[in-house]
């Protein structure tokens, strides 16, 4: 009986429903990117951190949200916040090293050079051509 209902296209409703709510959440998603790095690009942190942060939680891999959303904090003094997002950026892709150089700077603006000079040593050795390490590395020391 069951077989029949499907063969007579009884769940094709169903089965549009479902992928049409995975469709809408996925622009809902795209929408709150858009809208949040928006709001950063026109210096609007407040709003920015608002949407971006719900993008985030829409979609957590996404690394340019969580880079876009460290840096809105940094740029209203929100270090803890800050270093949380490029901290979840760091541990999605280990290897990128600008995410881990958002990181160091995150620490240096909060005052904690040691913290900021061990990951810079860090990033020196994996990847010696990174010039920006080499530029917060000597700020670390002023």
């Amino acid at each position: 009986m069951r077989l029949r209902h499907f063969r007579y296209g009884k769940l094709t409703p169903i089965i549009l429903v479902i992928i049409s709510a995975i469709s809408a959440a996925s622009v809902f998603s795209q929408d709150l990117d858009t809208k949040g790095v928006e709001f950063y690009k026109q210096g609007q942190y407040k709003e920015a951190n608002f949407w971006l942060k719900k993008g985030c939680d829409g979609d957590k891999k996404n690394l340019d949200l969580w880079n876009h959303l460290g840096l809105s904090y940094l740029k209203v003094r929100e270090y803890d916040d800050a270093r949380k997002a490029f901290t979840k950026a760091t541990v999605i892709a280990p290897e990128e090293m600008a995410y881990q150089s958002n990181l160091a700077s995150v620490n240096l603006f909060d005052g904690r050079t040691d913290k900021a000079q061990k990951l810079l040593g860090k990033i020196l050795k994996a990847d010696q051509q990174y010039g920006e390490a080499y530029y917060l590395r000597g700020i670390s020391f002023l």
